[in-house]
């Protein structure tokens, strides 16, 4: 009930209790012409009156509280609602940014172990590398040094001829100084300086 309909209540409480009055008043005419009426009657009417009007006062201000009482239960379920509606969204997209988030998280991990794969097998690969081309240069090493003393070894000299002589044809045939003088077991020097002399007189 709105302070409308209560205004209007009151007004016609007042026009009941003028109402009365005014009879009242009549009954005080009456009573001038019979004597069987007391003040007591008025009186009690009075009272009577008064107990109807309180009463129905009392049970209009009970229907507001009523009815007011219900109106904020109704609102304060519904914002209650609207509350866990709003939490129910944003649980669902806590959730979901967690989700995505350990995703990215398990594909990082994916890829950092992927990376250390590679370049575990990249490293293995070039220590191989290192190690083939080490034992092939060992190799090479050992087996060159081989091969020129089997050819220093292998040309034939002719004894007779001078230690000069000897370097010219080593040195004609494609030799170099160091192996010449290691066939002829001389100083290098000393075998530079022949080859330098022919050269020039050349």
């Amino acid at each position: 009930m709105g302070t409308v309909e209560i205004v209007l209540l009151v007004i016609g409480i007042i026009c009941v209790i003028v109402g009365i009055i005014l009879g009242l008043t009549d009954n005080n005419e009456k009573e001038a012409a019979e004597s069987s009426v007391s003040d007591y009657d008025a009186a009690s009417q009075v009272s009577q009156v008064a107990q109807t009007i309180d009463s129905i006062i009392e049970k209009k201000m009970q229907d507001i509280e009523d009815k007011t009482e219900a109106r904020l239960d109704k609102i304060s379920n519904t914002k209650i609602l609207e509350m866990n509606e709003y939490a129910d969204g944003v649980l669902k997209e806590i959730n979901r940014n967690h989700n995505e988030v350990m995703f990215m998280y398990d594909m990082l991990n994916e890829k950092d172990k992927e990376i250390k794969t590679t370049v575990k097998d990249v490293n293995v690969t070039r220590m191989n590398r290192g190690y083939a081309y080490n034992d092939a240069k060992q190799q090479s090493a050992m087996e060159e040094p081989k091969i020129v003393m089997q050819d220093i070894e292998d040309f034939v000299l002719d004894e007779s001829l001078s230690t000069h002589d000897k370097i010219r044809q080593l040195y004609s045939n494609g030799y170099n100084d160091v192996e010449i003088a290691k066939r002829l077991k001389i100083g290098v020097g000393e075998v530079r300086l022949v080859i330098n002399l022919s050269s020039g007189n050349n």
